[in-house]
């Protein structure tokens, strides 16, 4: 998902439902994911839940981040730590967003890839820090696209995250 690496396309790789197969280039071994990892409950096409969601889930992220930094882990392992829990964050975004539309339409032309810029994109992202996402697709913007970047842009606001976003 982050820009210039070989998982950027990985969303589009697993499909629409999948984001669990993820090609990760290199860990740090002191890396380990924080416990929130894995815990989104699935909302079941309800997608006026994903703000709620979004926004637990931020917040243990952050608290899980802050007990590492105050048991002594170091900065680089907390910033990829933190960096994993909005990808996995936004795969979970992505995945129900795609759902919902689904749910409601025929499968026809859904093509979007959504990629991370900026010091996300880098995999040098803060617990403070504003995420910039890059929602491409092949041609004109579709239902699909907008459903997309709506479920996607207003979970994360919803959660608090200033987020700077591009459609191209």
């Amino acid at each position: 998902m982050r820009g210039g690496h070989a998982h950027c396309s990985s969303l589009e790789r697993e499909g629409v439902s999948g984001y669990g197969g993820r090609v990760i280039l290199a860990r740090t071994p002191e890396f380990t994911p924080l416990p929130c990892i894995g815990t989104l409950p699935a909302v079941e096409g309800d997608v006026t839940r994903v703000g709620v969601v979004a926004r637990d889930y931020l917040t243990r992220a952050r608290a899980g981040v802050r007990e590492r930094h105050e048991a002594g882990v170091g900065g680089l392992a907390l910033v990829a730590a933190y960096t994993e829990a909005i990808d996995h964050l936004v795969a979970f975004l992505f995945a129900e967003a795609s759902t919902h539309f689904l749910s409601r339409s025929a499968r026809l032309n859904q093509k979007c890839t959504v990629v991370a810029q900026g010091g996300y994109g880098r995999g040098e992202l803060n617990p403070c820090s504003d995420i910039d996402l890059l929602f491409l697709y092949p041609w004109k913007v579709n239902p699909y696209i907008e459903t997309v970047g709506e479920v996607i842009l207003y979970a994360l606001w919803d959660a608090g995250l200033a987020v700077g976003h591009a459609l191209r």
